[in-house]
Formats: structure tokens, C-alpha cells, sequence
């Protein structure tokens, strides 16, 4: 009952799937009849967008549908090359190019159905680009070109990253908004819902699975490995087994000192010479200003722990490493871009305007992070 038929496909396929594969088409269109909205969550690496690229076989190509896949920048070759080699007609829009000013949504509106691959990018329900789709989605009264309401795919393996309210940012995306779009399913007010879940989430430390369990039920399409291997020991794709390579874990000594010879005392003696000004403002105060002294004190000791922190990551990994010099790069340019403006941020300032703005580590990018982060109107707010 729970896979159900669905809408029959018309003829041939193009894509060609494993059983479990097969399986999650069939429970996600048995949800896009019910919702016309699905969040498929399958674990990375389990073939998320073959299903979604199912789906759209079965929308755009045997229903001939108007469809529209909004991914990032750097997906959209990708999705160019797996339409075209399934013969399946769709436009293709980058999420980041939706939330720029003068962006013409027009050509979009009539879209039967819409999906949006990695739409954890879509949490924040306050950005530009958020803002932008969900417009777009309610154009022509949230209908498509056929008339009738139109249907969202999500696509993501982390639709939660730091709060239960990311998923229910992207949940609006095909509920419209409307908050007892669940009562069907015994959810009277989603938004009260979603409230209680997350007082229990934080007083009570329960999971968000098991606080979320009857929705997810409903909307979700969600495949882990250990459930495969266990479920369908003989999944085959194309004829073929499919095999999930064991995880080996091995222990590798070595020595700092001999791996990188003179360049880690080359990088400690650097990171002791870096000022880390934004963190030293009472070193920086004009002539005749007064010195906290005792702040001074605190600001001195506080760049200590940085620069050693640098350092564990150093010690941790050459990534790790590289990931923590990215963020203090980035808070140093925006930091530099908003004194220019007379205007003075902390560095727990610069974190919550980019969690604020629904930016993430690959947003750090690119000398006007400031100015992206300022077309935010709550980071305006703020």
C-alpha cells in the first residue's frame, strides 16, 4: 500500500534503476498524488537525483509537463548532461541566480513541476533566494501550466543542518504556506508542530526523527546503507550487482616534523607574527582615547588561543587546516568591508549575519561576501 502504483509510466524509460531505487520512485509519486510535494532524503551516494530524474521522466517527458530544476551553479552541467542523454525536456536555473536583484521570474511561472536539488540550500526562509522561489512558486496562484497545483521534488541528505525549522523552511516551499496543509494526516497547524518539536528537541535532547516521525511518513523518501544491504541484499542496476564497498579503517603513524621538514616552523613562526587586529580594538584606540587595560589583557590571551587553535588544526589535518584559515580569511575581508563603512563587527556578529543570510563554507568565496550578506534584508535587521 505504502509503494503503491502511482501514475503509470507511458511507454519506455530512459532510466534505468536499482529496486530500491525503484521503490522510492514509487513511494514519491504515491506522495506527490496525495501532496504534490516530496523531500527525497536518501543518504549521499544512494542515487537521489536518478529518482528525481525518474520523476521528471514521468512528469516532463510522458505527461509532456512544463518542469524546471533549480540546483546549484555548479550542478547545472551535470543535470544538463543526465536530461539530455534521457531525451527529457526541462529548464535549468542555479539557485544562487534566483536570488539576485533583477532576476526575471517569468519564464518559470507556468512550470508544472519544480525540483530542487540540495535544498537544504533553501532552510533559511529569510534569504533572497528563498524569498525569490517561493514567489515563484506562487505565481499564477501556485498553479501550472496544466492548471493544476504545482508539484515540488526536493532533493537533500542533510535537510536539517541546525534546527528542526530548516526543514519546515522547505516543506513551505510546496505547502504554500498553508499551515494545515497535514491535517489529513493529524497535524492541525504544522507551524504549532514544528514548535512543539523543537521545545522537546531542546528540553528533552529527543532526536528529530522520532519528534518528526508521523510527517516524514508522509512526505519523506529516505534510504540509508545498513537498510539496503539488509532489505535488498540482491540489488542489481542494469542487470548488475550493486555493491557497497566495507569501510576499512587503518591507523597511520608519522611525525609533523619529518612529514613537512622546515615548513611547519616556517607556519608556526608566521602564525606567531599574524595581529589578528578585530580582536585587539584596545590596542587600536587614537591617542588620548582610554585603554581598558584589563580588556586588553583579556584581547591578548584571546589571540593566544586562536593562534594555537590554528595550530591543533594544523596538527589535526592539512584540510583542516586550510578550512580554518578560509573562515578567518573571510571574517577579515567582510570585517575590513564594513569598517570601510564605518561600521565595526564581531567576529559572533559575522557568524549569525551568515547564518542569517543562509550562506554556508562554499559562500565564503569572492572578495564581496559583505555585500551578499547585506542584500539579506534580516542581516539589514540585524
Amino acid at each position: 500500500d505504502e509503494l503503491g502504483p502511482g501514475p503509470g509510466l507511458f511507454g519506455r524509460t530512459a532510466v534505468g534503476l536499482a529496486e530500491f531505487q525503484e521503490d522510492a520512485v514509487k513511494k514519491a509519486r504515491r506522495i506527490l498524488g496525495r501532496y504534490d510535494g516530496v523531500l527525497v532524503a536518501d543518504s549521499v551516494g544512494l542515487g537521489k537525483t536518478w529518482i528525481g530524474k525518474k520523476l521528471l521522466e514521468d512528469y516532463a517527458y510522458h505527461q509532456r509537463l512544463k518542469a524546471v530544476v533549480v540546483c546549484p551553479a555548479s550542478l547545472r552541467e551535470m543535470w544538463r548532461r543526465e536530461l539530455a542523454d534521457a531525451t527529457i525536456s526541462a529548464q535549468i536555473v542555479g539557485m544562487e541566480e534566483i536570488g539576485r536583484d533583477g532576476f526575471d521570474m517569468h519564464p518559470y511561472a507556468d512550470a508544472d513541476v519544480l525540483l530542487v536539488d540540495e535544498s537544504h540550500n533553501f532552510r533559511n526562509g529569510s534569504t533572497n533566494r528563498y524569498l525569490a522561489l517561493d514567489a515563484l512558486i506562487q505565481m499564477r496562484g501556485g498553479r501550472g501550466r496544466d492548471g493544476q497545483r504545482k508539484k515540488v521534488i526536493l532533493l537533500s541528505a542533510t535537510p536539517i543542518n541546525n534546527d528542526l525549522y530548516d526543514l519546515l523552511n522547505q516543506l513551505r516551499l510546496f505547502t504554500q504556506s498553508e499551515p494545515d496543509y497535514f491535517r489529513d494526516a493529524g497535524i492541525g497547524d504544522l507551524n504549532a508542530y514544528f514548535r512543539q518539536a523543537r521545545r522537546l528537541a531542546r528540553t528533552e535532547g529527543a532526536s528529530s526523527g522520532m519528534l518528526l516521525f508521523n510527517l516524514l511518513e508522509e512526505i519523506a523518501v529516505r534510504n540509508t546503507r545498513p537498510y539496503i544491504r539488509v532489505a535488498y541484499p540482491n540489488a542489481t542496476i542494469n542487470g548488475k550487482p550493486v555493491h557497497f564497498p566495507d569501510r576499512r579503517l587503518r591507523t597511520f603513524q608519522y611525525s609533523l616534523g619529518q612529514t613537512y621538514a622546515g615548513l611547519y616552523e616556517e607556519i608556526v613562526r608566521d602564525i606567531g607574527q599574524l595581529s589578528l587586529a578585530p580582536y585587539t580594538l584596545e590596542s587600536y584606540k587614537k591617542p588620548g582615547e582610554t585603554v581598558d587595560e584589563w580588556e586588553q589583557g583579556r584581547e591578548v590571551a584571546l589571540v593566544g588561543i586562536f593562534k594555537t587553535r590554528f595550530l591543533k588544526r594544523l596538527e589535526s589535518s592539512i584540510e583542516a587546516f586550510r578550512l580554518s584559515v578560509k573562515r578567518a580569511l573571510a571574517f577579515e575581508q567582510a570585517y575590513l568591508d564594513f569598517l570601510l563603512n564605518q561600521r565595526v563587527i564581531s567576529s559572533r556578529d559575522f557568524w549569525k549575519m551568515l547564518r542569517l543570510a543562509g550562506m554556508d563554507e562554499d559562500d565564503l568565496n569572492g572578495d564581496d561576501l559583505a555585500d551578499r550578506m547585506e542584500e539579506v534584508d534580516a542581516v539589514k535587521q540585524h
